[in-house]
């Protein structure tokens, strides 16, 4: 069984997440666990759930209650503070993400993020700054 900190619920701040004190998600339909290796570099052993789209985008199943979707979930290497992880990395646009995406996960972020533009933005930000450079 998943024994991150986040599997259970998610308190924090209502910053733009749609998310406040007392806010609880549901990550059942996710099966990624901890021993799971990184879908970057591949790493074992301190694999966290990552969002790809963003915390947002989960289903609002009740007053408080969210549920997490298997395709807008991804094994990265973390902690997500860690600024060697490919979490970190993924999370300040470091890295792109978007070639190690399945395509389905690639066509739910698009969905989410209303065009393939603005997801290639959100998934590959090395390649579209030097394109935009």
């Amino acid at each position: 069984m998943w024994a991150g900190p986040c599997c259970e619920s998610f308190r924090g701040s209502s910053s733009g997440l749609g998310m406040g004190e007392g806010m609880t998600r549901d990550w059942s339909a996710i099966t990624i666990e901890a021993s799971d290796p990184c879908r970057i570099c591949g790493s074992q052993g301190r694999t966290e759930r990552a969002h790809v789209s963003g915390r947002t985008y989960d289903e609002r199943t009740g007053k408080g209650r969210w549920k997490v979707h298997p395709l807008d979930i991804v094994p990265l290497c973390g902690p997500a503070l860690d600024t060697a992880s490919c979490h970190y990395g993924v999370d300040h646009g470091q890295i792109d993400l978007l070639p190690f995406l399945t395509v389905d996960e690639q066509v739910r972020v698009v969905q989410h993020l209303l065009g393939i533009e603005n997801a290639r933005i959100r998934l590959a930000p090395l390649s579209y700054k030097a394109v935009a450079a």
